[in-house]
């Protein structure tokens, strides 16, 4: 099976540094799995037991529970302002084990009543970590095979838009040109300041002529190759759309 990189560069041909790559895979999967309908996460959601708090750190709730001694009662989500209110017997907000709470407080969720030891249930979705060099594409753990591509068009776009803009960066400005006549040729950018010396200081228009022939066949194929790599981010992003449109539909 093929890796996320090469998944990648079967889209966009040759890609990046291999830390943008992870980074960008990394990335797409969160995107992707903060997007999911809450049937589908239930179906690759993990669980982890905790006493009163546990740490939301690369994880998306599904659901959070605590068990009153008998059975497991589903938690509702109140705002971290009311944390006082759920404690007040005398509060309408009042958590009781026949009814508990939680609520989001320095990236953990709290739960009130406060569970017994090991009596609080957090239902979560990781966030996966990808090396795209070497993680087999298909073989991410907790996450749905049939969605794994959108990680890969994902990335894809990433790299393309990256691209655009590394030779956007190395395109000449006029005013690189103005002023006075160069003397030399040793610190050439992209040819033009060869044309200049040709032109105004050795004043040898058939050498001119070549370098502008050469730049413009060059021009012409930085042309073609930035057009397409619009044409191909277009053309992702419209796979990208529809992929995620489908996967929320699921729902």
């Amino acid at each position: 099976m093929a890796t996320y990189q090469a998944r990648v560069q079967q889209l966009v041909g040759d890609a990046g540094t291999e830390t943008d790559l992870d980074d960008w895979c990394n990335e797409g999967a969160k995107v992707v799995i903060n997007m999911m309908p809450a049937s589908l996460l239930e179906t690759i959601s993990q669980i982890a037991s905790f006493t009163s708090t546990v740490s939301l750190s690369g994880k998306r709730i599904v659901s959070v529970l605590r068990n009153d001694g008998t059975y497991d009662r589903p938690c509702r989500k109140v705002p971290s302002l009311f944390r006082g209110r759920v404690q007040d017997s005398t509060d309408m907000h009042y958590a009781l084990a026949s009814d508990p709470v939680f609520y989001i407080e320095q990236n953990a969720a709290v739960v009130k009543p406060d569970p017994a030891t090991d009596k609080g249930t957090l239902m979560y979705v990781g966030y996966p970590t990808i090396d795209a060099s070497s993680t087999v594409f298909g073989a991410v753990d907790y996450f749905p095979d049939e969605y794994e591509y959108l990680i890969v068009l994902y990335a894809a776009i990433k790299e393309l838009q990256n691209q655009q803009s590394d030779m956007k960066s190395v395109l000449a400005t006029h005013n690189e040109y103005d002023g006075d006549s160069p003397t030399d040729i040793t610190d050439a950018h992209n040819g033009w300041r060869a044309v200049r010396y040709y032109i105004e200081t050795e004043e040898d228009v058939e050498l001119s002529m070549a370098e502008i022939q050469a730049l413009s066949a060059e021009m012409q194929q930085f042309v073609a190759r930035y057009q397409w790599l619009q044409q191909q981010q277009v053309k992702l992003q419209q796979e990208w759309d529809m992929g995620m449109q489908l996967m929320a539909q699921r729902g």
